[in-house]
Order: C-alpha cells, then structure tokens, then sequence
C-alpha cells in the first residue's frame, strides 16, 4: 500500500513545472461511481504534442470468477490495495492545441489487490473453499481517445483499448476444500479499456 504514495512525490514535482508548460489534473469517473476505486490522474505535456501521465488509484473493488452454478463471468468483490501507472501520450493535433484533440496513448501499470473470505468453487458440482486471494502485477495497454477542452478550463475524455494483465495469484487458505486451494499461480490474462474522465487543466500562463 505504501506505493500509493509515490503520488504525493510526483505530484509537487510535476505541480512546480505547469507554469511553464500547463497541468491537467483528472479523474475517471466510471471508476469512481460504479468501482468505488477513487483515483486521480495527473498529465503533463512535454513537448508541443505529447505527454506524460501518472495515475494513482485506491481499489476498493476487483473482478473475479469465484466459479460454481451460473454463467462463467466475474463478479464485483470488495477488496483493498492499489494501482499505480505511467503512460506516454502522442496528440495528433494539427489546427488543435493541448489538450484538445484526438490521441494514442502507451501505459504500463502495477495493480495490487487483496480480497478477503471469499467463496470459491472450481467447478459446476465442487464442494467450495473459503480463502483470501492476493493478487498483483504489471499491466501493458494501449488506447486511442479523444479529449475536450470545455471553456478554456475543463476537460472530458473518452477513449477505448485494450491490454494485457500479468498476474501473480495467490490464495491463503481458511476453510473448506483444501485439496484445491491455489498457490504461487501466475496468469496472463487480455482485458479492454473503456474510460470517461473529467478533469481541469492548469493552463500555462503567458509570458509578459
């Protein structure tokens, strides 16, 4: 959890640079309302038409299949831990300027999670295994966007990709099936983004 707080470090460094070259701070709104995973998003140009972002996301939820009856798809659980990221920005701007315009976007993220007591079943007719899960790795993704610049100030952003998660998994055993508890696993598994964030841009002030 303490890497959360690379934030805090990253944030007065990139803070004491936007008067010369601007700040958007934002958020994925999604992820707020619907994942309850409060997050914050902080990109800076670097050049005319590129940037740098960094993400910071407390996880209060995660997605997963616990198995048994039913169609095999993940559910919500409550779960604690983090997510951490970096991603190099390229705007095809043209007759636009930062940060109004479409982009491609490269991202690499670390997601720590731990979800406690949960029910999990290996097949349709199992008998169940009660365990806390800890799951963590890097994340590698690519998406494409646009982002809008709503009186002068205000920015919205939507965008599509998709990625791939890789995923040391393991489980710590409570009560239950003991036979089929799962230790030291690791995945890789291909996921999509679809994000919504909102945010307001620190524009750049003029030189006198």
């Amino acid at each position: 959890m303490n890497k959360i707080f690379l934030f805090f470090i990253a944030f007065p460094i990139l803070v004491s640079g936007q008067e010369s070259s601007g700040l958007v701070v934002k958020t994925l709104i999604l992820q707020d309302i619907f994942n309850k995973n409060p997050n914050f998003i902080i990109e800076k140009p670097i050049k005319s038409n590129n940037s740098i972002e960094f993400l910071a996301a407390f996880r209060n939820s995660d997605w997963i299949n616990n198995g048994g009856e039913g169609p095999p798809i993940p559910n919500m659980f409550d779960c604690n831990g983090f997510t951490v990221g970096l991603s190099f920005r390229h705007y095809f701007l043209k007759r636009r300027i930062f940060p109004n315009a479409w982009h491609l976007s490269g991202l690499i993220r670390y997601n720590n999670t731990q979800i406690k007591n949960l029910e999990m079943y290996k097949g349709l007719h199992s008998t169940s295994r009660t365990v806390n899960i800890h799951r963590n790795g890097p994340e590698m993704g690519i998406i494409f966007g646009r982002q809008f610049l709503i009186l002068k100030h205000i920015t919205t952003e939507l965008y599509i990709g998709t990625g791939a998660y890789m995923q040391f998994y393991d489980e710590d055993y409570i009560s239950g099936n003991i036979s089929e508890t799962l230790t030291n696993e690791f995945y890789v598994q291909f996921r999509p983004y679809l994000g919504w964030s909102v945010g307001y841009y620190f524009k750049k002030k003029e030189k006198k």
